[in-house]
């Protein structure tokens, strides 16, 4: 073998040896999200394609490994003629102890939900829930409630209310319903009971959860409450 062919023999060497590094970079980064994502479009991608977006766009093989936008879930919009303000209430009462946690003071937290004008110069109102992301990267939505928006005093005398939600369950789960009926012109409340409920989040992050001990039975809560 002449010099040149060597030369040639060498050059060819690199390049081969350069591409199966590329591919391994490729099949080691990128490839396997690429096929798991061929799965769901119907669109497998080949070794012999990703290596060739490497090579004309190195900033998509980094693409291949982002994790999805998250998905914005929505409540449908109030029916009402009226727009829809909100208010939590932290309550206490210092004369009654709580019934699942000796101790401690009966504590609860209270939506209220009601006709309101000036909507616009108060901020939209987060689901009254311990998690605004859920696992998967699902945003819940924010409501149609504003957070301290004066009532619309034109809705007049406003019939109450009163949302109590079923064992272990929790003052947003109706959000969607308390809304609309206080587009309607109603004053719902909303509340939790407070370790009855599976998760209850107060002022300054504090969590309390279910405390009930096992085998309760509905006449002891239904009293309780």
């Amino acid at each position: 073998m002449g010099k040149h062919a060597r030369r040639r023999q060498s050059r060819l060497g690199a390049r081969v040896a350069g591409t199966t590094g590329a591919l391994a970079v490729v099949l080691s980064a990128g490839v396997g999200s690429a096929a798991a994502a061929g799965k769901s479009t119907g669109t497998p991608m080949t070794a012999a394609a990703a290596l060739d977006d490497v090579a004309q766009a190195p900033h998509q093989a980094a693409a291949l490994d982002a994790p999805p936008a998250p998905g914005q879930l929505a409540l449908p919009a109030p029916t009402g003629r009226y727009r829809v303000g909100t208010v939590d209430l932290h309550l206490r009462d210092a004369s009654r102890m709580d019934p699942w946690m000796p101790g401690q003071q009966r504590e609860l937290m209270v939506s209220l939900w009601y006709p309101a004008t000036h909507t616009s110069n108060y901020p939209a109102a987060q689901l009254p829930v311990s998690q605004q992301v859920l696992p998967g990267g699902v945003t819940l939505p924010t409501t149609a409630g504003h957070t301290g928006a004066p009532v619309d005093r034109r809705a007049g005398k406003l019939p109450v209310l009163l949302y109590s939600p079923g064992l272990h369950g929790h003052r947003g789960q109706s959000t969607a319903l308390g809304q609309d009926l206080a587009s309607r012109g109603y004053l719902v409340i909303t509340l939790d009971h407070t370790h009855d409920s599976g998760d209850v989040v107060f002022p300054g992050g504090r969590h309390e959860v279910n405390m009930m001990p096992p085998g309760t039975h509905y006449p002891e809560v239904d009293f309780i409450r």
